[in-house]
């Protein structure tokens, strides 16, 4: 038996598919903003990574070593009759800025130690200056030797030009790097 109507006359047949049929341009919508948030991710993750980077490597050492400074000033170990701790509290403020900028001038290292290790790393500045002011200063630390107050503002200010002279070269040095053209990796 037939499936067919009883007049199929009025009926027109549906026009031929083609082999290939292409959608509208829809998809090309869908392309552009798949490569748009892939670029977007990449974006995102090269920020988070440089910010990742620039927290870990913590506060500028000078910011941190002249807030220092101020505050060993500001604690009047001087008028107080305590000039040695006023000469120590300032070395201490130094070395700790040099470790930050030359881990090979570390803290736990003796004066002697420092200034050894100071002559192969690129140091700016003469390492005997620091070792000077660290030897000068150690019979104070270790064996309480007495210190004058004179004596006490002059390995301060010693230390404090120190901090200054090393931080002058180390930012010549990152202007000068930071002007040299790069080479392009292949």
């Amino acid at each position: 038996r037939t499936v067919l109507p009883a007049d199929s006359s009025r009926r027109s047949p549906r026009a031929a598919r083609g082999v290939l049929e292409v959608p509208g341009g829809w998809w090309r919508l869908v392309v552009a903003l798949a490569v748009v948030v892939a670029l977007g991710a990449l974006a995102l993750r090269s920020w988070r990574r440089r910010s990742a980077i620039a927290v870990a490597r913590g506060p500028d050492p000078a910011a941190v070593a002249t807030d220092a400074f101020a505050h060993a000033e500001r604690l009047g170990l001087l008028e107080a009759g305590e000039p040695g701790r006023f000469a120590l509290t300032h070395v201490d403020v130094m070395r700790r800025y040099l470790a930050a900028r030359f881990p090979e001038a570390a803290p736990s290292r003796t004066g002697r130690e420092v200034a050894a290790a100071l002559v192969g790393a690129d140091f700016p500045i003469l390492p005997e200056r620091v070792a000077d002011l660290l030897l000068r200063s150690e019979p104070i630390a270790f064996a309480r030797a007495p210190v004058s107050p004179e004596r006490a503002r002059v390995m301060a200010d010693e230390a404090r030009a120190i901090v200054r002279d090393v931080e002058q070269a180390w930012q010549s040095r990152q202007v000068a790097a930071s002007k040299r053209p790069r080479k392009r990796r292949r």
